[in-house]
C-alpha cells in the first residue's frame, strides 16, 4: 500500500507540474506573467529578480515541480496520508522527488510519445 500512495503521489505531481507548464488552463496566466518579466527595468534589482522568478516557476518543469510537490505533499498531509515519518524532512524530500521525476518526465514525453535527444 505504502508504494502505491507514492506511485499516486508522484503521479499527482507530475501531472499539476505538466499542466502548469504546458495546460492551456494556464496558457494565459503564462503568458502574462512571462511578458511582464519580459518588460522588467534596470531600476529596482528586486524586483527584476523577483519578476524573472515568476516566469521560471512557470516555464521550468523542475522550478514548478519543486513547488508542487511540497504542496501536494502538504495536501497529502492534510488528508491524513502519511508520506513520511518526519513532517519537515518529508517536505524537503517530496519537493526533491517530485522536481527531479517531473523534470524527467516532461522532458522524456510529449503529446507526440517518447522523445530522447543527447545535447
Amino acid at each position: 500500500m505504502f508504494y502505491f500512495i507514492w506511485l499516486l503521489f508522484i503521479i499527482s505531481c507530475v501531472s499539476a507540474t505538466d499542466i502548469i507548464i504546458h495546460g492551456n488552463i494556464f496558457e494565459e496566466l503564462r503568458n502574462r506573467l512571462t511578458s511582464w518579466a519580459d518588460s522588467a527595468s534596470q531600476s529596482a534589482q528586486f524586483h527584476v529578480w523577483f519578476q524573472r522568478k515568476v516566469k521560471k516557476l512557470v516555464t521550468c518543469s523542475m522550478c514548478a515541480g519543486f513547488h508542487v510537490g511540497w504542496l501536494m505533499y502538504l495536501l497529502f498531509s492534510l488528508a491524513g496520508i502519511s508520506l513520511f515519518p518526519s513532517f519537515l524532512l518529508g517536505l524537503l524530500v517530496s519537493a526533491l522527488v517530485s522536481s527531479r521525476i517531473s523534470y524527467f518526465c516532461i522532458q522524456s514525453f510529449n503529446d507526440d510519445g517518447f522523445h530522447f535527444s543527447c545535447k
